[in-house]
């Protein structure tokens, strides 16, 4: 009935090496309302690029994706914070997207380097401005972007890389 739960349905699939296009043609309808969903989107599309729309779908999300970016990562919910700047890692990474190219940065900051903004002593806070570590949503989310970064790098040099396959 939204598109999270079109996300989550779309993620079950991948797990269980299926596919639904139907599902991904409806996600691919959805408007774009903030940007950790269209990370987690391109996230949960990272097998349908062979639908007809998925370019398209593609150019808009990288369009919008742009247009969230501030000098200190991506802007949702008020402000710029490490987990939307983290979903959206995640979601190039998974489209063999680099998120350190020229495309994605603002004065010589890549987003990887902006989402290292947020870190204090190996864990991350949700905004800048923030005085607490957040462990539950921030934290984990920029780890595995990180993570999804890093094997993009340096082991599958920048094809599309779903941390979720392993």
């Amino acid at each position: 009935s939204n598109a999270y739960e079109l996300i989550t349905y779309l993620q079950a699939y991948h797990l269980n090496d299926q596919t639904n296009q139907n599902l991904a043609t409806t996600l691919m309808d959805e408007t774009f309302v903030d940007p950790d969903l269209v990370g987690l989107a391109l996230l949960a599309l990272d097998k349908y690029s062979d639908l007809e729309s998925f370019d398209t779908y593609l150019d808009s999300a990288l369009t919008y994706i742009k247009s969230s970016m501030t000098s200190t990562g991506i802007s949702s919910w008020g402000s710029a914070n490490a987990s939307s700047t983290a979903a959206i890692i995640l979601g190039l990474v998974a489209q063999g997207i680099n998120p350190q190219n020229e495309d994605y940065q603002i004065d010589g900051l890549g987003l990887v380097d902006m989402l290292m903004l947020y870190e204090t002593n190996g864990v991350f806070k949700w905004t800048i401005d923030s005085t607490e570590v957040d462990l539950m949503f921030s934290t984990p989310q920029a780890f595995a972007a990180l993570v999804a970064y890093k094997l993009a790098r340096d082991v599958y040099g920048f094809n599309a890389t779903n941390i979720y396959s392993f």
